[in-house]
Parts: C-alpha cells; structure tokens; sequence
C-alpha cells in the first residue's frame, strides 16, 4: 500500500537525500521518495510509520522539520494541497535575524580591534550553531561527510590558524546560500500551486429546495450545486439549469472562453465566467478531474529522471573523494615540505568549495519548473522521467480517428436495400463509445428495443435489435460472419449493416482532419521525427490521410492486439511517442516508449494510462511538449557543466594556493545561486 506524509521544515536537498537513504534502510519500505518541493515523503508499505520515529529520523538531518499530517488516508478533508507555510516562514525570518545579528558584529570587530576574537566567536555562534548541531548529530548517526561536516571543519579549522574573519564569513555566506535555495523552493512552490490552485473547500448544495454550504469532500453523486459567476467548478458534472462561458485556461491552457448549456458536461477546476450554474455531480471529490491532477502532479517527481537519478549517486560518491583529497593535500606535501599552516589552509579551501549543493538542488528545481511550465501549457507529465525521456523520442505514432482528425463524422452516402438502415444503425450504435456514433441523431429512440450490446475491437459491434441479431461493422467484419456486403473502394469510413440474417446496405462517413494536423506534422518532420499512422481503418482511407498528411508510415486494418504488435516491432529500432485518443489505445499506450493521451480531460483511462495527457484537443500541444522538454534539459545541463567548471577551477586554485577561503565560499554560495536562478528560468518562461 501506498503512503504520504506530509511535513515541514525540509529545505536543504541533500538532506532529503540522507532521508530518503535512511528510510529505504528500514524494514518493510520500498519506493521511499523525500520531495522538497512539495514537503511531502511517499513510500510503499503494508504499514505506516510510527510518526515519532519518522521525526526522530526527519530530525537527524533537519533539525526544525516535522510531520505536518500523519499520513494522507487519515485526513481526508485537507484536499492533498493546501498547504500551510507558517512554519517555513518563520525559519526564513529567524535565519534573516541571525544573518543580520552576525554581520553587526563583524562590523563591531573590525570597529572594536581589542575585542575583534570575541566578536568573531560570537558572530560565528549565532550564525553557524545549527551548522554544528547538524554535524554532530550526523556524526553521531554515522552520516560524517556532508557538508555540514565540511562547512563545521573548514570553518573550525581557519579558527585553529588564526583566520577568525575568513571562518565567520564562510558560515555567513553558507548561511546567505541556504537561505536563498530555501526562497527559491518555496517561489517554486508557490508558482506550481498556482497553476493548479484548487482550493474550493465548500460547495453550495441545493436539496429539497433549500441551499446549504458542505464540504467537497463530503458531497455525493447526483446532487445539485450552485456555481455563480467568478466562482471555480468543484466537482466534476453536467449543467442542469444556466447557460454561461468557462475559462478553462489553468486546467488546458486554452485561452478563449467555452460556452456550456443545459446537458453539456463540466469538470472541475474550470471557471464559471457568466452566469450561474446548477450542476449535478457526477464524479465525488476523490475521483474528481481536479483531485486526479493534483495528485498527479504532487507525485510527478517522485518519479525521477535519468539525469537527476545520476547525480543523486554522484553526489554520494563525489563527497568523500573530496575530503579524501583534501586531507591528502594537507597531509602529503606537510610532511614531504613543512609549513602544515599553509596545507591545512589549502586543505580546508577545498573543503569550502566541494560542498555539491549546487547540483543537488538545481536539477530537481529545474524539473519541476519544466513540469510546471508544460501544465501551464495544458500539458500534463506524470513524471521528470518522461519530460527527459521525450528528448529520447525519434518517432510520433499517431491514431488516426479522433487525434489527427476532427472525429465528427457526417453521413455522406447511404445505400439502403430494405428501407430501416438509419434506424437501424441508430439502435446499434446507441451503447457504442466509438467516435462514429457521433455521426447519428438518437432523439426519440426507443431503447427498450434493445436486448444486448457486444464490442468487437477494431472489427465492429452485434447487438439485439428486436430479438434478432445486428452487425454494424467492417466489410470484412461481415465477411467473417458469412455475409456478402457491397465491395466498396472509398476514401470515406464505410458502415456494412445486417440485420436478422440478411445484409441491409452500407453508410459511407466521413471526418475531417484537424486544422493543425498538417502544420504539426510537417514542423514534426522538419525537427527530424519519423511520424507515422497507425489505424483501425481501411486502407483507402488511411493511405488517403497519410498522403495528405505526408507522414512516412502507415498502418491499416489494424485490430487493438495488430498495434500492439506493430509497436513493438517498431520499438527494435525507434524510441516511440505514440499519440492516441486514451479510450480505445490504452494498451499500446501502456507499452510504448512514451504514451500521450489527446484532448482528454477527465478521462480516467487517459490519466491512467498515458505518460503523457494533451489536455486540449489540440495538436500544437505536441510541439508545446517537445519543446518545453528540450528548454528544461538544456537548463539542467547548463547548471551541471557550469556547477563542475567552476567547482574544478576553485578546487585547482586552492590546491595552488592561488584563491583564498572566501573567494572559494564565493564560488561555491555564487554557483549555487546561479544554478538556482538559472533552474527557475523553466517555470517563469515567458515564450
């Protein structure tokens, strides 16, 4: 079973890491995640954990976090996103105070030349003491090198030499670093919590004539609610009183208004803009659109990318060969040329400098502006893994009906040998969830002549019409079932019809491509993807899309189990985004390199079952994802190779003694707040 918890206090991204590393050790877990973003920790467990011993480890690294909220199964009303910040706060204001109180005093040293030891001693207290602290208690925890550790015997060290000044600004600008990657987490924070800011709490519910405020999560199916003008949609359902426009731009990022009336389906978190609503609920809170994207986004980086996986290790690793070196360096040319004032200086330089804060905390930062940035845009990725897998991508798999076309099918032909085919094909396809029963008028039916209802993927359906079985399909559906429909060659989608053992005449349909359809393709193609079609269709129909298309493959004919197969044979040489409707492909979602699910908002298999969700029926939203996933790559190399670059060049000009302390904790407090500013450059893009 899957648990969160929620906390606070959690700052500093390698002690998440040391948290994380510390609860994976413990029996029974799996899956553990610590997400600073989101002040969250997730794991998989048959038990919780005991809060007090998840502090006690919480507190190891973090001497002022805490769980917040015991765990998220236990607290239904607090909606998994509002989150409180008080704490926070007053940590930032205390570090501030602390920040100010130190530099009062230097400048009291350099005024007050008697007492200038004093002052430097307590200025150095009041700013590192919770520096130490930490390093005592990793110590003591067998978590020694860290950069507390490094920050505490580095400064404790210039100390030793007679280098109080440089001792207390080394803390001091560690101090001004951590600070900063703290503001910078909680702007993070807030930016990605206004692009999904669903803090409805209470709905206003009308019953038996009498209206009443409840809480969301406490309302049931079928009620009404009321939504006036300005106000967010809570829950998911379908307009029975009003007619108004919603702005649905922070759910799919489209910026023109929609128009609902009576009988048209709403999700939540879209904006009544007009008029007032009544709305009868259709999906509980826990099963809302808004819950789902929440939730999905507050996990999304658990789920960590190849990039971020792998200075996760380096960092490990890089640690401790760098005290290993630095301890060489005092300790070797000491003892080969002397002056070991001079090598412990050098020696505690690269200390100073080797502190991978940069790197820890960029990279996630830079992931998680992209994933906001691409929610901004309507496009929501389930994980860092797979905005980073995109840039893997070398072929996009289309469906053909509902993605690359308009999936309003008009009837264009009819050829009807006994004078009931409409009406027929009106009764069989009024269970059906295919786009073509989209194509048919179904008022006045009379349901009740309808007995049973059988799908047959990719082939078409049989239903009871009257006691007597009718088939709706494919010509070689009817085939199969020994009938002899018309031989048709067509450009347009062609219905075969039987009824009661005889063949009743055919419908030709058509459906119009997408207006953006051409234009993605060709910029798909400029930017060096294979793009291909891969269709239940018949093949004049699909080969004719794919000309007007120019895409370079397509596949016809193609039955659920038949693309499961292509893809596969595909995926021996490609990376494949394949790009579908989520109700009918979620299989070969599941199964390709990425799956995207197009213009399905709300939907519970496009939400289970895609990587991906285009949450506008729009194509462009392609081009949105590849191009925020290549911005936010190129953002988190640049910080790698800039961190490295210059954490190199300090540590060789420390070794040389050609850099003192402070231009090294320049460096080291300088790149970690480029990287940071750099990183932010994903969630406050303007393009």
């Amino acid at each position: 079973m899957k648990h969160k918890v929620c906390v606070e206090g959690i700052t500093c991204a390698n002690c998440a890491l040391k948290i994380e590393d510390k609860l994976k050790k413990e029996s029974g877990l799996s899956n553990v995640s610590v997400n600073v973003i989101h002040q969250t920790i997730t794991y998989e467990s048959s038990k919780k954990l005991d809060v007090d011993a998840l502090n006690t480890i919480i507190q190891t690294y973090e001497k002022d976090a805490k769980v917040k909220v015991s765990h998220d199964d236990d607290n239904s009303h607090n909606h998994g996103h509002d989150h409180n910040h008080d704490h926070g706060h007053h940590e930032t204001n205390w570090l501030l105070v602390r920040i100010a109180l130190s530099v009062i005093l230097i400048i009291g040293a350099v005024l007050l030349k008697d007492f200038t030891l004093y002052f430097y001693i307590a200025s150095y207290v009041i700013i590192g003491y919770d520096v130490l602290i930490k390093a005592i208690k990793n110590i003591i925890g067998g978590q020694m090198l860290d950069e507390h550790f490094l920050m505490g015997i580095a400064t404790i060290g210039a100390f030793a030499i007679n280098e109080g000044f440089e001792a207390v600004l080394v803390m001091l600008f560690y101090q001004v670093g951590e600070l900063f990657q703290s503001l910078a987490v909680s702007k993070s924070r807030k930016a990605i919590e206004d692009l999904i800011d669903f803090k409805v709490t209470d709905v206003l519910i009308e019953e038996q004539g009498l209206l009443s405020h409840v809480d969301v999560s406490l309302v049931k199916l079928n009620q009404i609610m009321h939504v006036k003008p300005g106000e967010l949609i809570p829950l998911d359902g379908v307009v029975v009183d009003g007619f108004s426009d919603i702005d649905a731009k922070n759910m799919t990022g489209e910026s023109k208004y929609l128009q609902v009336d009576p009988n048209d389906s709403v999700t939540s978190g879209v904006i009544n803009v007009s008029g007032l609503l009544k709305i009868k609920v259709t999906k509980i809170y826990e099963e809302s659109t808004t819950y789902k994207i929440v939730e999905l986004m507050e996990n999304a980086l658990t789920h960590k990318g190849k990039t971020e996986r792998f200075m996760t290790k380096f960092a490990k690793v890089y640690t401790p060969i760098v005290v290993l070196i630095a301890l060489l360096l005092v300790v070797i040319p000491s003892l080969l040329y002397g002056n070991f004032n001079e090598w412990l200086y050098r020696g505690l330089i690269f200390l100073v400098i080797s502190c991978p804060c940069a790197l820890v905390i960029s990279i996630p930062l830079g992931f998680f502006g992209g994933l906001g940035l691409a929610s901004k845009k309507g496009v929501l990725v389930k994980g860092s893994n797979h905005l980073e897998g995109l840039n893997e991508i070398d072929y996009v798999l289309f469906d053909k009906t509902g993605t690359l076309t308009k999936s309003k099918f008009t009837v264009k032909e009819t050829k009807d040998l006994t004078g009931n085919l409409t009406e027929l094909v009106r009764l069989a396809e009024y269970y059906s969830t295919h786009p073509l029963k989209e194509a048919f008028d179904y008022t006045n039916i009379d349901t009740t002549r309808i007995k049973g209802f059988k799908n047959h993927p990719g082939k078409g359906i049989e239903v009871i019409i009257d006691d007597k079985v009718t088939l709706v399909g494919s010509q070689k559906f009817l085939t199969e079932n020994g009938f002899k429909p018309t031989n048709l060659s067509s450009n347009y989608t062609t219905l075969h019809v039987a009824h009661d053992n005889q063949y009743v005449g055919y419908l030709l349909l058509e459906d119009e491509l997408k207006d953006e359809a051409v234009d993605v393709i060709h910029h798909l193609k400029r930017q060096g993807y294979k793009t291909g079609i891969l269709s239940g269709d018949n093949e004049e129909i699909v080969k004719d899309t794919a000309l007007k298309l120019q895409v370079d493959d397509y596949f016809f004919g193609m039955s659920p189990e038949g693309k499961l197969e292509k893809l596969k044979d595909l995926e021996k040489t490609h990376k494949v985004l394949y790009i579908g409707d989520g109700t009918n492909d979620a299989l070969v979602l599941l199964e390709a390199t990425l799956g995207a699910s197009m213009g399905q908002m709300g939907s519970d298999i496009a939400l289970e079952s895609s990587d991906i969700v285009f949450m506008q029926d729009d194509l462009n939203q392609i081009k949105s994802a590849f191009s925020v996933s290549k911005r936010t790559r190129m953002i988190v190399y640049q910080n790698i190779v800039m961190a490295i670059l210059i954490k190199v060049l300090f540590l060789s000009l420390g070794a040389f003694g050609l850099s003192s302390m402070l231009e090294a904790v320049f460096a080291d407090v300088g790149v970690a707040i480029l990287a940071i500013l750099n990183a932010l450059r994903t969630i406050y893009s303007k393009k």
